[in-house]
């Protein structure tokens, strides 16, 4: 049996937006996707939350942090102002989002993310996209002496693929990591304390 269906994420727990006919205690395998028509619609709360111009230029996913984060990142306000029109005048119908994440599993560094979600095709827009990166983004950020450079990303439309390997073929990547990665998996996936490892 496969089912769609629309959830809402609380900040601890998915919660269906209509009830569920399951048995308890049963395991089921969930596919994340954000609904990009809907977002501005699920975050009212959110961006009346976010009092200032960052929550009416951007959705926070968690205001409070991110205030605090810019806060810290003093360099990054007057960019992220600037980067909002900038994205307007290639994004018009684009819905941009911030978040924060810890680049290479590292829990004591958080890097700002903003993402613009777009309907549109990726093969469509990702050389406009790289273009804005290159001509403008890597251009105008602003140094950062008290956190990590902001992460930006496009999320949109999967291409549609003649095959499964065309779509393999466009997924595949490297993860960058620290050395240890391999030997180390537990410390970095759950922050388990470094194994002494004997010569």
């Amino acid at each position: 049996m496969n089912t769609v269906l629309s959830m809402v994420y609380d900040g601890e727990v998915f919660r269906p937006e209509t009830p569920l006919d399951l048995a308890p205690y049963t395991r089921y395998e969930v596919t994340l996707r954000p609904i990009i028509e809907d977002v501005a619609e699920a975050n009212t709360e959110t961006l009346a939350v976010a009092k200032g111009w960052v929550g009416e230029l951007y959705i926070l996913t968690d205001p409070s942090r991110i205030k605090e984060y810019l806060e810290n990142n003093p360099a990054f306000v007057e960019f992220l102002k600037q980067a909002h029109s900038q994205l307007k005048t290639c994004f018009p119908t684009a819905t941009y989002l911030l978040r924060l994440a810890f680049p290479h599993l590292d829990t004591s560094q958080q890097q700002l993310v903003l993402a613009v979600l777009t309907e549109q095709n990726r093969a469509e827009v990702a050389p406009l996209f790289d273009g804005f990166k290159n001509a403008w983004w890597l251009q105008a950020h602003p140094a950062t002496p008290n956190g990590n450079p902001i992460a930006l990303i496009l999320e949109a439309q999967l291409a549609p693929f003649g095959s499964l390997y065309d779509l393999l073929e466009e997924l595949a990547g490297t993860y960058e990591g620290p050395e240890e990665w391999s030997v180390e998996p537990d410390r970095y996936l759950y922050g388990t304390t470094k194994r002494e490892v004997k010569p």
